[in-house]
Parts: structure tokens; sequence; C-alpha cells
């Protein structure tokens, strides 16, 4: 099973006791995927996840229901059944709550769920954010309908067909915890965090891994310039107390500044020990010219 037909297994699952947010749930999946002819409503829903749930609530709206397979790629069923009142929704082509019938806080929630039972899809975000919702001909009423009541969706075209989705782990993580799947919205929330501290640490890595190929580079210009006023018998030109230094750091190029200063004599600091180090390049540079 994948990433996202096991999440709409575990929304399908989830208990919802209101009649009016069952409706509400059942009409969000209407809303994308319902089709209607001779006074009957069909809907094409994934086989094993959700058109059991869409069996279930479609009984307590309608009569004769009745749930047949599709054999194709990825096992369908179509859930048919007679309900006056659906009809006249779909002809309507709204997608909004049931305009018939009480309405509480939480069913715009429970339609938003149903919209993605029956449309959407999402991928293992292990692997990738996205969110997607394939609702063909009301591709536009969907897209004005989560511009209004979340963040709105970007567009796309695939095989000629418009899709709408989220691609950004906040989005992502908005939509699911406002459909009410809050172990997905953790989820999110703890990859987040996870990639955060992930990214400070190649942060420090990198910078770290970046001040030691500069310190190498540094120590190895050293030496080569210590070695050339060597060859040339001209080190003595240097004051003694620099020529110290000059041979501490050929002796060490690998030490770090602060234990190349503590070993001077007299011992100097880390900037005395650079400062030095780097007069002595200066010089260098006029003595080998002569």
């Amino acid at each position: 099973m994948s990433y996202s037909s096991d999440l709409k297994q575990q929304l399908a699952e989830k208990e919802v006791k209101k009649k009016c947010c069952r409706r509400a749930l059942l009409y969000g999946m209407l809303a994308v995927r319902g089709t209607q002819a001779e006074g009957k409503v069909s809907l094409t829903l994934e086989k094993e996840s959700v058109a059991p749930l869409a069996a279930e609530l479609c009984r307590t709206v309608g009569k004769e229901v009745s749930v047949t397979s599709v054999a194709s790629r990825f096992p369908r069923s179509i859930v048919t059944f007679s309900s006056p009142a659906a009809c006249a929704y779909l002809a309507a082509g709204e997608m909004t709550l049931p305009p018939d019938g009480a309405a509480c806080p939480q069913c715009l929630s429970h339609f938003l769920r149903g919209v993605f039972l029956a449309a959407g899809r999402m991928s293992d975000y292990k692997k990738l954010y996205r969110l997607e919702f394939s609702a063909k001909e009301r591709t536009e009423a969907l897209y004005a309908l989560l511009a209004s009541e979340a963040t709105p969706p970007r567009q796309t075209e695939r095989r000629g067909e418009k899709l709408l989705y989220y691609k950004t782990n906040s989005e992502i993580c908005d939509f699911m915890a406002g459909i009410g799947a809050e172990t997905a919205a953790f989820e999110l929330i703890n990859d987040s965090i996870e990639a955060g501290y992930r990214n400070a640490a190649n942060r420090r890595a990198n910078c770290e891994t970046r001040n030691i190929e500069r310190s190498v580079e540094a120590s190895m210009r050293f030496v080569h310039t210590y070695r050339r006023l060597v060859e040339a018998d001209k080190l003595s030109l240097l004051s003694e107390d620099l020529q110290e230094t000059a041979r501490l750091r050929a002796e060490n190029p690998t030490a770090s500044l602060a234990l190349l200063g503590a070993r001077h004599s007299p011992p100097i600091t880390k900037s005395g020990m650079n400062h030095r180090l780097e007069k002595i390049l200066r010089l260098a540079e006029d003595i080998l010219k002569r």
C-alpha cells in the first residue's frame, strides 16, 4: 500500500459522530468525483480505503446503495445510490457544503477531508513534498474553495489533465491539520525540525571544512616561503623573534595558531602569532626580490 493509500485508510477509519459532519464528508467526495444519471449518483473511489466509507455514508442519505468493482491498474469501486438531494447538488455544480440541512463549525473540515479522500494524493514526505488534487472539470471550483479556505494551491497540467498541488512542508502540514489528519501533520512537523537540524549540522560541517582548507592552504604557503628563504640563505635577514616564529610554523605545519603561540618563547597569543606570520610573509616577499 502506498503512503497516500495508507493515509486515506487512517482517515477513513476515523470516527465521525455528528450527522452533519458525516454528510459534509460525503458531499466533499461528491463535489469532486460524483456523477449523476437517471436519478442515481455514482462515485468512483479507491476500493480498499475510501469506497467502503463512502458506501456507509451513502446509506445515511440515500437508498439502493450498491458497490461494484472496476478492473483497472489501481483497484477501484463504483458506489451508486439514489438521492434526489445529491442529484440536485451535482446538477448545480457547487463546490460548497450541502445547501440543505444544518452545518456545524467542523463540517467544512470534513468536507475538505472528503475532497482529499476522493480526489487527493499525497507523496511520501520522506521522498517528496507534494499534495495534489485531480478534480477534472471541477478544478476551477476546487481552486476557488482552497484559495478561500486555505493557502491557494499551485496549478499544473499532466497528460492534458489540470492538477492543483501544494509543494512545501508548511502548506501540506496546514492542510492535513485542517482535515483532521493529525498524525500526518505531526510527521511533517517532525520532519521539518529534523531537516532544520540536519541543515544546521551540514552548514557547520561545511564551514569547518572550509576553515580547515583555508588554514592548510595558508600553512603550506608559509612553509613554501620559509624554504625559499632557507635555500636563498636569507632567513637571517629576519629578526630573531621572527626567525623563531618562522621555524615553529615550518616544523609544525598542522598545529593551530594557539598551540604555536603557546610553544613560543616567550609565549604569545593566537592573534599575536597570526600577526607575526603575516609580517614574515610581507618581509619575505621583499627579501626574496633582492
